[in-house]
């Protein structure tokens, strides 16, 4: 009885030890719990750009973001690891599965670490070095240069550019400096009251949103609220538009505008509505957003389950910008280039089981969609190899059945279908890079006379450089009647003429290059371009160009913010680039009166979906409360 007892506790521990080495293998992410949220507080989650509260009960994922302010201190626990953070510090979690490693790249962090396995790793990485532990209590500190001071155990310190390394005994401490080698481990010595640094910035008021106007409704998924203390808020705007009039549509009036904007966030549920109501100068309200069934959906700026990182995503809403894999069929579309006043509910949504999955969107719920998607499958994910698990080869397609919007005209359809893959090729603090490529072709329908269908492909990289700044390069050659990323950001007001851009013949063939350069710098300055060319352009879309720039009041006297964003093709010269004709541009500019409430002057140019240029400016008061 007792051997079979023995036998009996042997298998149940080599069990428990199977299933911890499957959990380290398939790269399940380990529990982050906030035990304690101080002061200011706030995370950008990883694919989005505002930042929301951060506080007790809330969750971190890799590739979060996570900023204190200068009165806040941050506790998280990270399966009974304890992470202890002061104020004015800036980190991320690089991993969370079987190796742990934390991105500090200002400020101070306090790590208590329990014993860990074999196929365990603990490390904090900074902009110079890097902290490796398989147990211990230490401290970290940087600020231009980083500081070491270990209490318990022993910690591997290495300056990252020049490879040299020490180790680090209980009572001690090192520092490493840019270029330098670590210095000789010495006595930590007695605490002193520390004089405030010179260096540091002035203590911010509150932390402000890039976007201080109502742009962010333009997100293709809104910025996230938290889990915290107030999961309802609600903004709000008092202005007026130059709209269509119902009852001469050649014709543009001035309405008075009354705007609200409820959010609310739980959980991983988030929903938001968007209720504009317009009245003329004899307090009419303008009924045209009211009298049917569809315009109640119109209402709904967006409701929303879980984040873009999760194995389970689902989005309904107005899309400011969506990409399908690699970007050859469906590349930066919109739903919005004549919002408000025309309204769209476009859904996307994502379900990652690990070794594939599928994503799928729709670009209006209402009426005459385009719609597509994509499998994907990770044939090496099994390996556990970081790189090679992570290899993703997809098949993908996208079709509009009726581009004209009208019943009445048959086999107009444009059906397009390809295949994709992705290589991630390192991903660290500094640099991350992801090879990437893609194929397609296209079905027309026969009112087209389209008898040879062109095809075309590319391969690019793309990557972010110490996480502020991200990048992107490819080259493609196509047929010369087939366009890469076909249904675009303009496709919306091109849908009618776009299959004339693919009539002609396949030769000759088109090649040519594609970049992308951006950067957010601590959500207060953030600006991307992208170009795109081809050596033959018989449409004359090309040279392509985009532009956004967004700056926040902490960076204008506290007092005013600006966003810029530019469209435009057919770029040859600086002359072509300054001159607005053709252009999709938006200009806002803020002015912040008092505490939660600014006066904002919006500038837009755009067309309308019979592709005629229209120009609007408006003036508004933003409220939040």
């Amino acid at each position: 009885m007792k051997k079979i007892k023995l036998v009996s506790l042997v298998m149940l521990l080599a069990l428990q030890a199977t299933l911890y080495a499957q959990k380290m293998k398939t790269g399940i992410n380990k529990a982050v719990v906030v035990k304690k949220a101080e002061g200011s507080i706030d995370i950008q989650r990883k694919g989005e750009s505002g930042w929301a509260p951060l506080n007790e009960g809330g969750s971190i994922k890799p590739g979060d973001q996570i900023v204190i302010g200068y009165d806040g201190e941050l506790v998280i626990d990270v399966e009974g690891n304890t992470l202890q953070l002061s104020g004015r510090t800036l980190f991320s979690f690089q991993s969370l599965s079987g190796d742990t490693s934390v991105d500090l790249w200002r400020g101070r962090l306090r790590s208590k670490v329990k014993e860990l396995s074999s196929s365990e790793s603990f490390e904090v990485r900074t902009p110079i070095a890097v902290c490796a532990v398989r147990g211990t209590d230490f401290e970290v500190e940087t600020n231009g240069k980083t500081l070491l001071k270990t209490y318990e155990g022993s910690v591997a310190f290495k300056n990252i550019e020049t490879g040299e390394e020490v180790l680090v005994e209980a009572g001690r401490q090192s520092v490493v400096e840019p270029g330098k080698a670590p210095t000789k481990p010495e006595i930590i010595p007695e605490p002193e009251e520390e004089p405030e640094e010179e260096s540091m910035p002035a203590p911010e008021k509150e932390r402000e949103p890039v976007k201080v106007t109502d742009n962010r409704r333009e997100e293709s998924t809104p910025r996230r609220k938290g889990e915290g203390k107030s999961p309802l808020s609600v903004e709000g705007t008092l202005g007026a538009d130059v709209l269509r009039d119902p009852d001469n549509p050649q014709q543009q009036k001035v309405y008075y505008n009354l705007s609200l904007m409820p959010e609310l966030s739980l959980w991983k549920f988030g929903a938001g509505l968007d209720i504009n109501i317009y009245f003329d100068e004899d307090g009419n309200i303008r009924a045209e957003e009211w009298n049917e069934w569809s315009d109640m959906l119109e209402k709904i700026w967006y409701l929303r389950f879980g984040e873009r990182e999760d194995p389970f995503y689902i989005y309904a809403g107005g899309v400011k910008s969506y990409t399908l894999g690699s970007g050859i069929i469906v590349s930066r579309y919109t739903n919005m280039l004549n919002y408000p006043e025309i309204r769209k509910i476009g859904v996307n949504t994502k379900i990652d089981m690990g070794k594939g999955g599928i994503e799928a969107f729709l670009s209006d719920v209402n009426e005459y969609p385009m719609f597509g998607g994509r499998l994907f499958y990770r044939p090496m994910f099994f390996t556990g190899i970081p790189i090679l698990k992570s290899l993703e080869v997809g098949v993908q397609g996208a079709a509009d059945y009726n581009p004209d919007k009208k019943d009445a005209t048959k086999k107009d359809e444009m059906i397009f279908y390809g295949a994709d893959t992705l290589l991630p090729l390192f991903n660290n603090s500094a640099l991350s890079a992801d090879i990437y490529g893609g194929y397609a072709t296209y079905k027309a329908g026969e009112i087209y006379n389209i008898d040879n269908a062109g095809q075309g492909m590319s391969v690019g990289l793309k990557g972010n450089i110490i996480k502020f700044i991200k990048y992107s390069m490819n080259y493609s050659k196509v047929d010369n009647n087939f366009e890469t990323g076909y249904f675009g950001r303009y496709y919306e007001v091109r849908r009618v003429t776009s299959p004339n851009l693919l009539k002609g013949k396949k030769t000759p063939i088109k090649e040519g290059p594609k970049f992308l350069l951006g950067a957010n710098f601590l959500d207060k300055a953030d600006f991307s371009i992208e170009y795109e060319n081809y050596n033959i352009d018989t449409a004359g879309r090309y040279p392509y160009f985009h532009g956004e720039l967004n700056l926040a009041p902490s960076l204008l006297l506290d007092k005013y913010s600006l966003s810029i964003y530019y469209d435009k093709s057919g770029v040859e010269t600086f002359k072509d680039a300054v001159d607005l004709t053709g252009a999709i541009m938006t200009t806002e500019i803020g002015y912040n009166i008092a505490p939660n409430i600014t006066m904002i002057i919006v500038r837009k140019q755009t067309f309308t979906e019979d592709g005629k240029s229209e120009k609007t400016i408006s003036m508004r008061t933003k409220f939040s409360f």
